[in-house]
């Protein structure tokens, strides 16, 4: 895929970039070294001090290597001391600043990302825990302010990222890195999941009010490959990403892509109960108390499953349970119906007059 190759492209460039970074140092710090010999006009062929002389005595074959002594000679080793001094407090500074600008809790927090952007990776990896993710992407500043570092994923997640604020990739199971200020924005569950809701209100075409259970199934919509030994639950990229990314603002807070199925088959139900009189709704061998038509059932789940798949979510299932009435409700058609059928009996017992033509009653 276009972002795997991208992906491939990035690991090379800061490999090559650090050893270019490497090479440019160690030749200015060997310049600065062999300068500050110079200038100090050191040699030790001409005035050696008593402890080489005893040195090359005892060792007349290293003669030649005088000259790396003189490169350890306390006085040029002395020029060394301000770019200590000057590294020192450069490195101290720039933990300040870094912990200010992203607000970390401690110094400690701060050399720790310094210490990664500059390559140096240490340490065990951090285990992810998709349950608590909220609570260590404020304690950890790896999952705060991004890579370089080693993330540890469960074997059911899938962790999508990104990178200035754009979508980057999609990190499958097992032991991860991330790149340089890549962080993860949100750790998806693979296994298949199950919601009900109890007591769904519902209103007929008339203005009746109805209520059902719905139980449902769905998971991420998945890959049509099996599943690897090493990778038990496949994916679609694409799907997860629609997935992280399919965060609504509600009222109460955010609701994620697992809280977002139930609700739209709700939608659904009620857009088709609200088009339906009670009469189409009432299953005769259960009077008031019906068994859902399958009719309602396929059309409520097939339409869920449609608008579901745009967001990366497969449908397995949804079931309502009988559909019921409050006891009111019941009680006002029980009432309605014994007032109709006391009026049409009475009719029928009426006196028959062959010049009254009594009006047929609508049954």
């Amino acid at each position: 895929m276009a972002t795997q190759n991208t992906g491939q492209r990035r690991i090379v460039r800061p490999k090559a970039v650090k050893f270019i970074t490497i090479l440019v140092l160690a030749s200015a710090i060997i310049a600065y070294w062999l300068m500050a010999r110079a200038v100090q006009g050191i040699d030790l062929r001409l005035t050696p001090s008593s402890t080489v002389n005893k040195f090359l005595t005892d060792f007349p074959l290293l003669t030649p290597f005088l000259f790396f002594f003189e490169l350890f000679s306390p006085s040029v080793l002395r020029h060394f001391i301000p770019i200590m001094l000057g590294g020192g407090a450069a490195w101290w500074v720039s933990t300040q600043l870094i912990e200010i600008l992203y607000d970390l809790p401690d110094s400690a927090s701060a050399a720790r990302l310094l210490s990664r952007l500059q390559g140096g990776i240490s340490g065990k990896p951090l285990v992810i825990n998709r349950l608590n993710f909220a609570t260590q992407q404020n304690e950890k500043e790896l999952l705060r302010i991004g890579g370089p570092g080693y993330v540890v994923l469960g074997e059911s997640d899938v962790a999508v990222t990104e990178l200035n604020g754009r979508f980057e990739r999609v990190l499958s199971s097992g032991r991860q890195k991330l790149r340089r200020f890549e962080k993860i924005v949100t750790v998806l569950d693979l296994r298949e999941q199950e919601r009900q809701r109890d007591a769904v209100t519902l209103v007929t075409k008339e203005g009746l009010a109805l209520k059902t259970n719905l139980r449902i199934n769905f998971h991420l919509q998945r890959r049509p490959n099996p599943a690897q030994p090493n990778n038990i639950y496949t994916f679609d990229d694409e799907s997860v990403r629609k997935a992280a990314f399919a965060t609504r603002v509600v009222p109460n807070g955010l609701l994620r892509w697992d809280a977002q199925p139930i609700h739209v088959v709700v939608t659904h139900l009620r857009r088709i109960i609200a088009n339906k009189r009670l009469d189409e709704l009432i299953d005769p061998n259960y009077v008031y108390e019906a068994a859902p038509h399958p009719e309602i059932q396929r059309v409520m789940q097939q339409d869920a499953r449609d608008e579901l798949a745009d967001m990366g979510i497969y449908l397995v299932s949804a079931h309502i349970t009988a559909l019921e009435m409050s006891a009111d409700m019941h009680e006002m058609l029980i009432t309605y119906w014994k007032t109709f059928g006391e009026k049409a009996k009475a009719l029928d017992e009426r006196p028959q007059d062959p010049e009254f033509d009594a009006p047929e009653i609508e049954r």
